[in-house]
């Protein structure tokens, strides 16, 4: 108990026998969360371990220094802080306590099997909004299979080093194997339910301890067999259900979405007259589930970037700062159309996380920071590269057309430290009320690396006419690389008036080094080299990890259920997530801090 409180290196159990007890060493610092979440799984491998007997288990309850009672298993998890010491004579039980040996804070090195991930990740959980920690003192029985652990080597690692790729860690902790958790139903027989009595699961973005609501059963969730296989990401894929235009303009031609999406204006303001009626306002509505697919938009942000496999790994294996840019435009551009969905994805809750990988290993990281204004971070990890930032998203309606805005740096750092910046253009739909259903996107980009000063502008839409009677073709684009003068500052314009800002007259040019043109549905094409060809270079899938923190967005209920395809429930527990979203955010502007924020800012 007095180790345990003063946080000493090493941990030791109530010694009752000849036999070494189990010892568990932490580090001085190592959270007492994390300590938690080691003994409970330190308990879920002896409890389980073949032919150990109840009354072989000490348990003692660090609370209080007393020993409890082992004869009922059923309670052990009932104690937040217990640590377990088996008794008897067992030559592999003795042989398994002895090896049972953590990992902690990079200062413990142990042989075995890797862990996926390391447990202080895993322990930070879902973000304070919507913590569900109480859910997670009693896992189910199914998840307490973890195998003995073969007899393992330690050794101090004083410098911190990242342990051997044939060294181990431990078996993962139950919170580590979130991926295979509450796929199956608690009780009843439809396959899609979790439970016909608890009104939530472990991971809900709901708050812990919601009640049941026949209208919004909890549903099991997806299991990592049906989320993992990579989508096919070729051209005809991509761009199934459209045509593009002979004004360059990608077309909606297939009927069954046009269908499901018909009316979505009128609907919108149906819900808008009642949300006024009875009192709520503009943030009573809704729009319909039908118009959305089963994505949120956390994750689907991750196929913008589906050529860095391809380009950002190429250009970290070169030295030159021109090529490098033009790669990284490349890898900006080529990867425009990948988003061109007709179908809406879910938008992030606060705290809302994705973690994935592309195909050749890139490590995707994103998590939605923030509910108004909307905002969402990311981070790619390559080889010899990052790419990381944030978007801001926003949309402008008039009686024509939707513009889509997602602002922001985007910046690639190689190890180098060569960093390039640029932001992603706009995305313009029309057809909402009437006409052809059709998707453009507009506006400008602009790269720069002041380090080496370059800059590039490209201008998306551009006026560029087939002969003197040609139409407009909304595809095109055009631009340069240029060295610059860095200490002229760029007019930074956003909104609708970006759409038409003319980037490529340059007050900061001191000399143009490439031209560059294109289009966006075909190629790009810089110094008269094809850098990118829609039909000759595919974007390579990303896929989601297999065990994610808590937050990930594959354990929302609105997407889970519209998985299965009902519509129905899953318009239902939408409902209830932005209920509460909008609810949680009132709390936050009353707090005291928010108001003398608000005060000081004006």
């Amino acid at each position: 108990k007095s180790h345990f409180t003063n946080m000493q290196t090493v941990v030791h159990i109530h010694e009752s026998s000849a036999k070494l007890p189990l010892t568990l060493a932490f580090e001085p610092q190592t959270p007492e969360k994390d300590i938690e979440c080691i003994v409970r799984e330190a308990i879920e491998n002896i409890v389980t371990f073949k032919g150990l007997n109840s009354d072989r288990i000490v348990l003692i309850d660090l609370a209080t220094g007393d020993r409890l009672p082992g004869d009922d298993q059923s309670r052990l998890h009932q104690y937040k802080h217990i640590l377990v010491a088996a008794e008897g004579e067992d030559d592999q039980v003795s042989s398994m306590v002895k090896s049972t040996h953590w990992y902690s804070n990079g200062n413990i090195v142990v042989k075995g099997p890797r862990a996926p991930r390391s447990m202080h990740t895993v322990s930070e959980g879902r973000s304070s909004s919507h913590s569900n920690a109480s859910n997670f003192q009693n896992p189910p029985p199914q998840v307490i299979q973890s195998a003995p652990i073969a007899p393992v080597e330690v050794k101090e690692n004083p410098k911190n080093e990242d342990p051997p790729a044939n060294q181990v860690v431990r078996e993962p902790h139950y919170l580590e194997r979130t991926g295979g958790l509450y796929t199956t139903p608690l009780d009843g027989k439809n396959p899609h339910i979790w439970s016909g009595a608890k009104g939530c699961l472990p991971f809900s973005f709901l708050l812990a301890g919601s009640h049941f609501r026949a209208d919004s059963p909890p549903p099991c969730y997806l299991p990592y067999s049906r989320i993992s296989k990579p989508r096919k990401m070729d051209k005809q894929t991509l761009l199934s259900g459209t045509e593009i235009t002979e004004d360059g303009l990608l077309k909606c031609v297939d009927q069954t979405i046009l269908d499901r999406q018909k009316g979505i204006v009128t609907d919108v303001l149906k819900k808008l007259a009642s949300s006024l009626a009875n009192g709520r306002g503009v943030v009573g509505i809704s729009l319909p589930i039908r118009i959305f697919e089963a994505r949120s938009l956390v994750e689907r942000i991750a196929d913008w970037w589906s050529f860095a496999p391809t380009y950002l790994n190429r250009a970290a294996t070169i030295s030159d700062p021109l090529e490098r840019m033009k790669l990284v435009i490349a890898f900006a551009i080529g990867g425009i159309y990948v988003n061109a969905s007709q179908f809406k994805p879910f938008n992030p809750i606060l705290g809302e996380t994705y973690e994935g990988e592309y195909m050749d290993g890139t490590k995707i990281y994103c998590e939605h920071m923030s509910h108004h204004p909307p905002i969402t971070t990311f981070l790619v990890m390559g080889k010899g590269y990052k790419f990381s930032g944030h978007y801001v998203y926003n949309g402008s309606l008039n009686t024509t057309s939707l513009l889509i805005m997602s602002d922001g740096p985007n910046v690639v750092t190689f190890d180098d430290g060569q960093r390039i910046v640029f932001n992603m253009p706009y995305i313009r739909s029309k057809g909402m009320l009437f006409g052809d259903r059709t998707y453009a996107w507009v506006g400008y980009m602009r790269f720069e690396d002041t380090q080496n000063r370059l800059r590039a502008a490209v201008k998306l839409d551009a006026d560029i006419k087939k002969g003197m009677f040609g139409s407009k073709r909304a595809d095109i684009f055009r631009g340069k690389i240029y060295e610059c003068d860095p200490s002229k500052k760029l007019k930074d314009v956003r909104g609708s008036d970006a759409v038409d800002l003319d980037v490529l007259k340059t007050d900061d040019l001191v000399k143009e080094l490439s031209p560059l043109e294109g289009s966006v549905l075909k190629n790009l094409i810089i110094d008269g080299k094809e850098y990118w060809n829609i039909d000759r270079d595919n974007p390579t899938p990303h896929f989601p990890i297999e065990n994610p923190l808590p937050s990930d967005w594959r354990y929302r209920e609105d997407l889970i259920w519209l998985s299965y395809g009902d519509q129905r429930i899953a318009e239902a527990w939408k409902l209830r997530l932005e209920e509460l979203q909008r609810g949680e955010r009132t709390l936050r502007l009353e707090h005291p801090s928010a108001k003398a924020h608000a005060k000081n800012k004006h």
